[in-house]
């Protein structure tokens, strides 16, 4: 599933500032002028995209953070992360 995002590092563009609220998030794209909303799983994701992880430690972050296992989580973090890489909020490098 995160074939093509593995060895990859993950990390927020550097067009965005964000801020977490109770445990949901709101981003801001400086330069579309949008704003996203993220629920608590998503602002638990975006937190650990902004520590620029490989994808396997944060998948592996994630599941642990979640009392799971890698691979009952991977293929919701792979398609958080599409999302976001098709909004331009995150790069993969």
């Amino acid at each position: 599933m995160g074939e093509a995002l593995a060895g990859k590092t993950i990390r927020r563009s550097a067009r965005v500032a964000w801020r977490v609220f109770n445990d949901q998030a709101v981003v801001l794209d400086t330069e579309a002028n949008r704003i996203y909303g993220l629920n608590g799983t998503g602002a638990q994701l975006w937190e650990l995209i902004c520590d620029e992880l490989p994808f396997a430690e944060l998948v592996n972050r994630f599941a642990h953070e979640n009392s799971k296992t890698a691979g009952d989580v991977e293929a919701d973090v792979v398609e958080f992360i599409e999302t976001m890489q098709g909004k331009g909020l995150v790069e993969v490098i």
